[in-house]
């Protein structure tokens, strides 16, 4: 059971992460982020949720893969340390 819990945990929680992110940034892309000036580079929005999902789902492989191939006690807690300084910086 507990390996199954690698493979299904990591997706569940960058979905929770870009859900709350969602929920907290949707104010400011109706409101204000239209009004400010951009550069003529500026993707539009569509890519930039393309671009995104892709980030998050990589993740979430590279979390699972990395998880399941860990040899040691050791390298695991390094890997939790790492997977929760990697969460709280991409919820910012």
């Amino acid at each position: 059971m507990g390996k199954y819990l690698t493979y299904i945990v990591p997706p569940i929680f960058y979905l929770l992460v870009s859900l709350a992110g969602r929920t907290f940034t949707s104010h400011g892309l109706l409101s204000w982020y239209p009004s400010i000036a951009k550069p003529s580079f500026t993707p539009p929005g569509q890519v930039i949720a393309i671009v995104w999902t892709m980030i998050c789902t990589l993740s979430a492989i590279s979390v699972m893969h990395f998880v399941n191939t860990a040899k040691s006690e050791i390298s695991h807690c390094y890997h939790v340390g790492s997977f929760q300084t990697v969460s709280e910086w991409h919820a910012k």
